[in-house]
């Protein structure tokens, strides 16, 4: 009995700290800050245009939890660069973030300025007209600034969808459920706040009519097409599918799984294509 208190002390501890990481895994700018923290490269015999790709350990359900790991390991795919995966929910770039990439020797990270790099150093940037470029960006920053805010609600926030979240059969974590359940309560209460943050003092259905615009704008855009802009998928269709399919395939049925199951057909065969084409190993979940 007296070794109780020391016992809970280091339980919370630990749980805390998987609390930080994971909720760094449902938006890049949640930064972690400590000792795992990596300011020089960690890959010191590294083999010349591989990417080394830095990223949280996959999922059951889904390739990865993160929108952001996922968008880039998409990329990677679409684009035929050759990468090596590294998985860790403790590493993280200079920066705090997660993914992260290192090439030739240099450390790179966020996802967005990756992307950006690799179109350079691999001359491989989407041909678009200037129109598209431009409602590329709008999708990408819609992405980043509001459909990522409103896809928590159901995604963890209500319904004790944290719990389900965070649990081994989602998350992967080698944890029994009574502290999956505490952890998922707390990304819960700490990504309410942050959501609310963002999109202000919305009512949750107004959240969810807002997440409901802006998947059928992403929706009227594909229209008949096999992707946004045609028959190739571009870096902003990976940005689609990372925060979609993140959240799509997940067990549970959420505002964001109705909609596209029952309004948004174009938007759901995006994903469905990308998915199947570019991961022959992730088998059908329905």
């Amino acid at each position: 009995f007296l070794a109780l208190p020391y016992l809970y002390s280091s339980l919370d501890y630990c749980t805390n700290s998987i609390i930080l990481v994971m909720t760094s895994v449902l938006s890049h700018r949640l930064p972690v800050t400590g000792r795992f923290i990596s300011t020089a490269v960690l890959k010191t015999k590294w083999k010349s245009d591989v990417i080394y790709l830095y990223q949280f350990p996959r999922s059951p359900v889904v390739p990865n939890l993160s929108p952001y790991c996922l968008k880039l390991e998409t990329y990677l795919r679409i684009k035929n660069i050759k990468y090596e995966i590294i998985e860790s929910y403790r590493l993280k770039s200079e920066k705090g973030l997660m993914p992260f990439i290192e090439l030739n020797g240099r450390q790179i990270p966020d996802s967005g300025i990756i992307i950006r790099h690799l179109e350079k150093h691999f001359d491989c940037a989407d041909r678009l007209t200037e129109e598209e470029k431009g409602v590329a960006r709008a999708v990408d920053r819609m992405l980043d600034c509001s459909t990522l805010h409103a896809i928590q609600l159901d995604r963890l926030v209500k319904n004790g969808n944290g719990r389900l979240f965070a649990s081994r059969a989602v998350s992967g974590l080698p944890l029994p459920g009574f502290i999956t359940d505490r952890i998922g309560e707390r990304m819960a209460a700490i990504m309410g706040r942050r959501m609310r943050g963002a999109l202000g003092r919305l009512s949750d259905e107004e959240i969810r009519e807002l997440l409901k615009i802006d998947l059928t704008a992403i929706n009227s855009i594909v229209g008949d097409k096999r992707f946004l802009f045609g028959d190739i998928p571009s870096a902003a269709d990976c940005s689609v599918f990372g925060h979609v399919a993140s959240t799509y395939f997940l067990p549970y049925r959420q505002t964001l799984s109705d909609a596209l199951d029952d309004d948004l057909p174009s938007l759901k065969g995006l994903i469905n294509r990308i998915r199947i084409h570019y991961y022959p190993e992730w088998k059908d979940p329905q």
